[in-house]
């Protein structure tokens, strides 16, 4: 999450980049990898687990101007209004709120394809949100974000927000996701509450 507009080296704003379009070359580079293992194993137990955030309610995919370059979007591309604090990561055109959310949104939609292109041939994926950690490093955005959502009190249990230093080490928060449980969306009751699993549509 950075405020401030940056490209990777192939002219891709920075956070669609590292947030998304990195992961759809990964994905795709393993493919072959992931095919061969769902053939060798029970259908929907070779599992493409992308990692979104709640903060995919900033915004859509803008599909005509993901770059944020000051292109004409569609409506239904438009970001919700926003508090007034997320004016901050405004740069002209670019709002680094915005550009983090559609990233997010982006590995929903990724995983909602996956999903309907692969399940035949055995492979199902998950978009999750895994909950959220502040660190030292990005106090000024983390606090931010959520001293202004509309309920911070219930985001923050929904999220198990924690507090942990910058050498803290992390948890598997992705447990669930190598259980058989997620074979089974009625038997995902203790996921879908613990870290927000966003089943893909059938």
């Amino acid at each position: 999450m950075t405020l401030k507009k940056e490209v990777t080296a192939e002219g891709i704003e920075a956070q669609f980049g590292a947030n998304h379009i990195g992961h759809f070359l990964l994905t795709n580079l393993l493919m072959p990898q992931i095919l061969t293992a769902a053939k060798l194993n029970a259908p929907g137990s070779t599992r493409i687990v992308n990692l979104t955030s709640l903060g995919h309610r900033l915004s859509p995919v803008r599909f005509h101007d993901f770059n944020f370059e000051g292109k004409p979007i569609p409506s239904e591309e438009e970001h919700p209004p926003l508090p007034p604090a997320f004016s901050k990561g405004a740069d002209g055109p670019y709002n680094g709120y915005v550009s983090y959310g559609q990233a997010k949104t982006a590995n929903i939609l990724f995983s909602v394809q996956l999903t309907k292109l692969l399940k035949q041939q055995g492979v199902v994926s998950y978009a999750v949100h895994p909950g959220c950690e502040f660190l030292a490093s990005n106090y000024h955005t983390g606090v931010e974000l959520l001293m202004h959502c509309s309920n911070l009190d219930r985001a923050r249990q929904e999220s198990r927000c924690r507090w942990r230093g910058s050498n803290s080490s992390h948890e598997p928060v992705l447990e669930e996701s190598r259980s058989g449980c997620l074979n089974n969306i009625s038997g995902c009751a203790r996921s879908r509450a613990r870290w927000h699993v966003y089943f893909p549509i059938s």
